[in-house]
């Protein structure tokens, strides 16, 4: 589950995207001038969360366990115009996350948004399924696209095996990137009201 958490603004809101063939999307800047604190940010939601807000023009400051993945990140971000900076923290405690966002507050001198990334709910999201499933089950899950996979306890699946099981079923398997949309959305909102609470799922559940 992705806990966003955003204060108030008063910029107004980005502009569309254009549908126009052959016409370049405008460049998304509905979070420019605002920092965001992304936390589980070298994989999954939290990687998708923090490049997406990275690519509304947020400036973000990104904690996780992997520097390679999460420099990665920065360095997409930046291609696309926004700014990111990288910290290898301990994000499952408390005094990760705080030195995450003293970190921000020293770098920017603000934070506006507060993506604190933790997983509650086994298979919502197809990146943490081989945390909380049987191996035997995924490996069978794997076997219906015809891949063959070791899966150990407590691992991610490897993208060869979830990017098919994606593309076949879209109604089962959500993507981060889903989630990662859904949490532009929520801090995007207004300044006169706020979203206390976002719950992703995908349409249908997963039989296993």
């Amino acid at each position: 589950m992705a806990a966003a958490r955003s204060a108030p603004s008063n910029r107004p809101a980005g502009p569309a995207a254009s549908s126009a063939v052959g016409v370049p999307d405008p460049v998304d800047t509905s979070q420019a001038g605002r920092t965001a604190v992304v936390t589980s940010a070298s994989s999954g939601i939290g990687r998708a969360a923090a490049e997406t807000l990275g690519r509304a023009c947020a400036r973000g400051v990104l904690g996780g366990w992997t520097a390679e993945r999460m420099r990665t990140s920065v360095a997409t971000i930046a291609v696309g115009g926004g700014t990111a900076e990288a910290h290898v923290v301990d994000v499952r405690v408390g005094e990760g996350v705080q030195a995450l966002v003293e970190q921000a507050m020293c770098s920017t001198g603000r934070l506006d948004i507060m993506v604190n990334v933790v997983t509650v709910m086994p298979g919502a999201v197809a990146t943490d399924l081989a945390r909380h499933f049987d191996p035997a089950v995924l490996q069978s899950l794997a076997a219906l696209d015809d891949v063959e996979v070791d899966v150990a306890p407590g691992g991610c699946l490897p993208d060869e095996v979830l990017d098919p099981a994606r593309r076949a079923r879209p109604d089962h398997l959500a993507a981060p990137e889903d989630v990662a949309e859904a949490v532009l959305g929520a801090v995007s909102r207004p300044p006169t009201f706020h979203v206390s609470e976002l719950v992703v799922r995908p349409n249908r559940d997963l039989a296993v």
